[in-house]
């Protein structure tokens, strides 16, 4: 989110401070998007869990196929509608970011910020998410 919006202010890497990406991170902007449980809590206040299907990421990056099998099963779309397309397909980055690691005197800031949400999702979801703990 961070990277999107140096974009949007047309900065480079190099232009944005330390300061910057903390005053980025703290934003009340950036801060509800990084709350997923809130954004889970308030999707199942309107729909049923059922119809609400939570993945994690790391999935579409190890499996994808796995993953558009459990999001078309779960929408009750027939495997067959996507069975003609070419495998890659499903492993062709689309709008991917610069990937620019992290700057190591943001990690304890992130992890501050972080680290308590993760916790409470691991808990609510039910899911060992200790590999999303302490950036490093």
């Amino acid at each position: 989110s961070a990277l999107m919006a140096l974009r949007r202010a047309e900065m480079t890497l190099n232009e944005a401070s330390d300061q910057w990406f903390i005053d980025h991170f703290q934003s009340s902007g950036s801060l509800m998007r990084g709350d997923y449980e809130a954004c889970l809590r308030c999707w199942r206040s309107v729909f049923p869990p059922d119809q609400i299907l939570a993945l994690r990421y790391e999935m579409l990056c190890d499996n994808p196929l796995r993953m558009l099998e459990q999001c078309t099963a779960h929408l009750a779309i027939d495997q067959d509608f996507y069975s003609p397309w070419p495998r890659d397909a499903l492993t062709e980055k689309v709008l991917a970011g610069p990937g620019y690691p992290i700057r190591p005197a943001l990690l304890p800031l992130i992890n501050e910020i972080y680290d308590p949400e993760i916790i409470s999702l691991s808990h609510y979801l039910g899911w060992d998410l200790a590999d999303w703990l302490s950036c490093t």
